[in-house]
């Protein structure tokens, strides 16, 4: 039974100051390679944490999730450790296990308090220090080197089940390097509010609904409930509630989410959270954590095309060469594509200039770079602008800030003619000024007249 490739998205949507916290600290470990313990109740995000470390760790290989409750004791050294051809009935073709399988990558146990004593003793063999790790296969003489990181989630204390003799003590302490404790979505007050807001709005889209409004007394209930399933009760929660929603309901009320509480919580912070302290919550940010090191923004994964879906794709990517002089690196460019997917996509569609030789030359400039006005541009800079231009980066927009605030100067903050000034539309101009974080000195931006636009510009000759 092989165990999936963890594929959940590692972007952490979190306002509650203690998880803030517990992702800093999951920030630093993820930078040295020892085991990870994430302990917590169920549904409290310990999947979406370990993917979290996995991607900020900068390791190549993948995460694989390993159940140890949904393997057998009769298989756990074939699925862990992998098998020789013959080296057992039944085993007529040799298989690597999952542990060689997850070599430069991440192995996440998910819920390690339910392995089993045999599973616990045969893992303790190969968990000894940082790596590479050591194991021999099923039937094998030769030991197999494997270097990846684990970490682990329990929902239980594991230092109490190794006082109850159910958990090894020496595997306790070896894996027990760094650990990080989840809070209960209960006392995460922030967090129900924006994971609520994420998840409806992600449920309509999926669903094909319009976007709804939850009333006060809903988010009364919501914030005010014990969550018992954390997150994951949360999500179907939700789904219900939009599901069930009749056509024509603008506002949900506390009766489509159908919640139950039991009696014996009234010392839940969501009970006795006050309106005025309510409404400061419900109108506070979101933050957003990526795995980016670098905590700036960063593009959701796109999902690989499929052969046939590339296939479609060649008559468009040889027009596209064409028009750009068979440059690969500045076709790449003209197809919004970075330059090792541009190359996959060459070759598995096997095309070729017509004389076999690929043409080189200068990246070309973007629509952005290329619209500052010479006003604002070196001698070097004007050198280079070239036609044929592509949309400009979030690195290259940034790049331009000093151009930016130079031109506002100029044009005394009038946005309308500093972006004439610029030559760039009006609308385009505003996305830079919100990605730049410009505001005026004196946090008022100036009026002035709107720049006609393209069509009542041009004018017939």
């Amino acid at each position: 039974m092989r165990m999936p490739i963890l594929d959940i998205p590692s972007t952490m949507i979190i306002a509650n100051e203690e998880m803030q916290e517990i992702v800093r600290q999951a920030k630093k470990f993820a930078l040295y390679n020892r085991p990870v313990i994430l302990m917590g109740e169920t549904g409290t995000g310990k999947e979406v944490l370990a993917k979290f470390i996995h991607e900020v760790s900068g390791r190549e290989g993948s995460l694989i999730a390993i159940n140890p409750a949904s393997i057998s004791e009769t298989l756990i050294e074939s699925e862990l450790f992998g098998h020789m051809k013959g080296s057992f009935t039944g085993a007529n073709v040799g298989k690597k296990g999952l542990l060689d399988l997850a070599d430069s990558g991440t192995v996440f146990f998910d819920e390690i308090a339910e392995m089993t004593l045999p599973f616990q003793a045969k893992l303790l063999r190969v968990v000894d220090g940082d790596g590479p790790h050591r194991f021999r296969p099923v039937g094998g003489t030769e030991e197999v080197v494997s270097n990846f990181r684990i970490i682990c989630a329990s929902n239980r204390p594991l230092k109490e089940l190794v006082d109850e003799g159910k958990f090894l003590k020496d595997l306790f302490y070896r894996l027990q390097v760094f650990r990080l404790n989840l809070p209960p979505l209960r006392d995460r007050i922030e967090d129900i509010i924006v994971l609520t807001r994420y998840y409806l709005k992600k449920t309509c889209l999926e669903f094909g609904k319009k976007p709804f409004d939850i009333s006060r007394e809903a988010w009364s209930a919501l914030v005010g409930y014990s969550w018992p399933g954390n997150i994951r009760e949360l999500i179907t929660v939700i789904a219900r509630a939009v599901a069930l929603c009749e056509d024509g309901v603008l506002e949900l009320k506390p009766e489509h989410f159908g919640l139950n509480q039991k009696k014996d919580v009234e010392n839940l912070p969501g009970i006795k959270l006050k309106q005025p302290q309510l409404k400061k919550l419900l109108d506070s940010s979101v933050t957003v954590v990526t795995s980016d090191k670098s905590d700036s923004e960063k593009k959701p994964r796109q999902k690989r095309k499929t052969l046939k879906e590339i296939t479609a794709l060649k008559d468009s990517f040889i027009q596209a060469l064409e028009k750009n002089g068979w440059m690969r690196e500045r076709t790449a460019e003209f197809l919004g594509l970075n330059k090792q997917t541009f190359s996959r996509y060459i070759r598995i569609l096997k095309i070729t200039p017509p004389d076999g030789k690929w043409r080189k030359g200068p990246r070309p400039k973007t629509v952005f770079q290329s619209a500052i006005s010479d006003k604002y541009d070196s001698d070097s800079e004007k050198k280079l602008r070239k036609k044929g231009a592509t949309r400009a980066t979030r690195e290259e927009i940034v790049a331009q800030r000093g151009k930016f605030l130079q031109a506002l100067q100029d044009n005394s903050w009038i946005q309308t003619k500093t972006a004439e000034t610029l030559k760039l539309n009006y609308r385009t101009f505003r996305y830079y000024i919100k990605i730049l974080k410009i505001t005026p000195p004196d946090g008022k931006w100036k009026r002035g007249k709107r720049p006609a636009t393209t069509s009542t510009q041009e004018s017939p000759s």
